[in-house]
């Protein structure tokens, strides 16, 4: 019962006392002559369960007051209010007007009537219309709209009934409302046009709409032509004539034609598709694609190349076809068909092959072998069974055999075609030669054998996952990085501590100006070497080269990282802590028609930042150049020690400076930043941001060279 209806009736009933307990006069020459007193009737009434019941005109309380009389004729109006958390259910008496569940009752006083209210508790029911088409469910006082707009939770008495129905809304033609199924207490009812609910308890139930555009596939042939056409999600096909089905609004729909031979080709597309495949992104209305198919020739055992295009056709009159694992976009495998093939560096001058890369460093002997080639091997890390993550590591060479040791996550051995190229007074380079390359994401190829790592590729270099040459303390040292003073790259040891190893940046000054850093070398492409020292126990990130036909790319979780090691406390002459400048970045070059590095992808290769030492005592290690981020390797200190120099980064190239703290500081000074080259077709090159955490020139022009026979 409301405060408001307490109050009235409070008011009420002692306006009925007031007026019981006065005595009211008339003067005898007021008084009628023929007055006569109203006949009075008696109404009873009775409350079931917890509520009150009060009558107009007043005179019934009930709870308080439950009988009273009434002028005989009079009609009797009784309200009934029920406690929190009940509802009416029901009214009995003869003579009342009274429907199941109202509020209210009308009472006809033409006698004595007994009327009798029950209140049983009430339960909530809540409804929700979800999904992205138009409808309602109604019921039993619902009346909820898409949105959940309208009545969408009512209070209904215990143990009563209530019927939900369900109706899609009105939509255009070319589009149509996919019923998703009721939902909560009405689960069991599926699509069915309605649900009955006993409220024995809170009840709550959904429907869903979805709203669907139809999608029109035609299919034509011109001389002779066959093919067909799927449309994706839901693999719909259409193989002749016009097909339709009907897609989610709001989604993205790919198209994709396949040829019934590989004789036969798409020769046009109209519609709302130019071109296939085409994807409609967040399809929004009823659309129509119409293919036409043509009819090829594939001239037996020829090879041309025309306009940069390359058609080869096998001995059966086939077009040449190859399966690459790692081909498309998303590094998934597709097939390439070579009837009429984009050469990615054109024709060669001949007319019957693509132009060749023309890699740096010595590699294109490499690129010519017959393991590069399409039916060269596919080195996909983890291999295909191996469910184990983890790092995948380079192991030695076979000079017999040709191949070297790559040791898988799970430690199986496979045995890949390689060779090795001398560079004189800088690292050997161990060259991998694939089909293809794919690091799966989650695993690491990491080549710590002291020689440079270069791969070379038929078809694409995928890395979802990482390779890893940069230097770490207390791991083996990364392939081609130098643990010399080679043309002053490593930093000179000093009476206070050593100057950091170099790699395109030079190398910070240890704590005093004689023990100065590595000089920076500008070439970015010859020879391939990795990151200096910062004297001898600090060696600098490896040096990997990655060269393709085709592509090299990075994807989302790929990282290529050959950042320096920080800097070491050492003994020298009886001191047990003399500090080390942290070891420069590697070399990164990538040389391929395309490179594709995606967002989250990175080539990195920081130095690391110099040690910081206390005489006779100990000290604190640098930090390894990192390889996520956008600040350098940061400074070390200690207590009596000086403050060792930053890495050098993409953003600071040299490392930075060691400083003395007092007169007894030892620190040594950071790293330089590494070397990034990526040559393409374009000479133009552009990554994402943060995708590139090393220096160097960055973009240059790949060169291309007639193919070997």
């Amino acid at each position: 019962m409301t405060d408001v209806m307490k109050s009235w009736i409070a008011s009420s009933v002692l306006g009925l006392v007031a007026v019981a307990g006065c005595k009211f006069e008339q003067p005898a020459d007021k008084m009628p002559i023929d007055a006569a007193p109203l006949a009075m009737t008696t109404l009873s009434v009775a409350v079931g369960g917890d509520g009150t019941v009060v009558s107009d005109p007043l005179g019934i309380v009930c709870g308080t007051m439950c009988m009273s009389e009434f002028p005989v004729g009079s009609t009797v109006t009784l309200t009934a209010e029920p406690a929190v958390g009940w509802e009416v259910a029901s009214w009995t008496g003869t003579g009342a007007t009274c429907g199941a569940g109202q509020r209210s009752c009308a009472v006809a006083m033409t006698q004595a009537r007994t009327v009798e209210v029950t209140f049983v508790r009430g339960f909530a029911l809540t409804v929700a219309v979800t999904g992205s088409g138009a409808g309602t469910v109604t019921g039993g006082g619902i009346d909820c709209a898409t949105g959940n707009v309208g009545t969408c939770a009512i209070t209904i008495g215990e143990g009563q009934q209530v019927t939900l129905s369900q109706a899609p809304g009105a939509v255009g033609a070319g589009s149509q409302i996919a019923l998703g199924g009721w939902g909560g207490d009405c689960a069991s009812r599926g699509t069915s046009a309605t649900c009955s609910l006993t409220m024995d308890a809170a009840k709550s139930a959904s429907f869903g709409y979805t709203l669907q555009h139809r999608l029109s596939l035609t299919l034509a042939s011109s001389d002779g032509g066959a093919g067909s056409v799927t449309a994706n999600p839901g693999g719909f096909a259409c193989a002749t004539g016009t097909c339709s089905r009907f897609f989610d609004a709001g989604g993205d729909v790919t198209i994709t034609p396949t040829p019934a031979t590989s004789l036969d080709a798409v020769s046009s597309v109209t519609g709302d598709c130019g071109a296939l495949p085409c994807t409609l992104a967040s399809l929004a209305g009823p659309a129509a694609v119409t293919t036409t198919f043509r009819r090829t020739a594939c001239v037996p055992s020829t090879t041309s190349c025309t306009l940069g295009r390359l058609t080869q056709c096998d001995g059966t009159g086939n077009f040449v076809s190859y399966l690459v694992p790692n081909g498309a976009a998303d590094g998934s495998a597709t097939t390439l068909v070579m009837n009429g093939y984009q050469c990615p560096l054109g024709c060669a001058a001949s007319g019957t092959r693509c132009n060749d890369v023309d890699a740096s460093n010595g590699l294109n002997a490499a690129l010519d072998s017959p393991a590069v080639s399409p039916t060269g091997v596919d080195l996909v890390l983890p291999r295909v069974g191996n469910t184990t993550a983890g790092t995948a590591t380079v192991g030695a060479y076979d000079a017999v055999r040709g191949t070297a040791a790559v040791v898988d996550t799970d430690g199986q051995t496979l045995d890949v075609p390689a060779q090795q190229i001398t560079q004189g007074t800088a690292p050997t380079i161990l060259v991998l030669k694939v089909r293809s390359l794919k690091i799966m994401a989650g695993t690491t190829l990491r080549a710590t054998n002291g020689s440079a790592l270069a791969i070379v590729s038929h078809f694409d270099i995928f890395v979802a996952g990482t390779v890893d040459l940069s230097s770490k303390v207390g791991e083996p040292f990364p392939g081609g990085g130098s643990e010399t003073q080679e043309g002053g790259c490593s930093g000179l040891m000093g009476s206070k501590g050593s100057g950091g190893g170099a790699g395109y940046g030079n190398g910070g000054h240890g704590a005093d100006s004689t023990n100065t850093g590595g000089s920076g070398f500008r070439d970015a492409t010859h020879p391939l070497r990795g990151g200096c020292d910062g004297f001898v126990l600090a060696p600098g990130g490896g040096a990997v080269q990655l060269v393709s036909r085709t592509r090299v790319a990075i994807g989302p979780t790929g990282l290529v990282n050959v950042s320096g090691q920080g800097g070491v406390c050492w003994g020298l002459f009886g001191a047990a802590s003399y500090p080390s400048g942290g070891g420069g970045g590697g070399t990164i070059v990538i040389e391929s028609p395309l490179i594709d590095v995606a967002p989250g992808g990175a080539v990195t290769g920081r130095g690391g930042s110099g040690a910081a030492c206390e005489n006779l005592v100990g000290g604190v290690v640098g930090f390894d150049g990192p390889s996520t981020g956008v600040s350098p390797a940061p400074s070390v200190t200690c207590t009596r020690c000086g403050t060792s120099g930053v890495g050098g980064y993409e953003a600071g190239r040299d490392g930075g400076n060691a400083a003395l703290v007092g007169t007894d500081g030892f620190a040594g000074g950071g790293g330089g930043v590494g070397t990034f080259a990526g040559r393409n077709q374009s000479g133009v090159l552009t990554l994402p941001s943060l995708s590139r955490r090393i220096g160097g020139p960055g973009a240059g022009l790949l060169g291309r060279r007639e193919p070997t026979p």
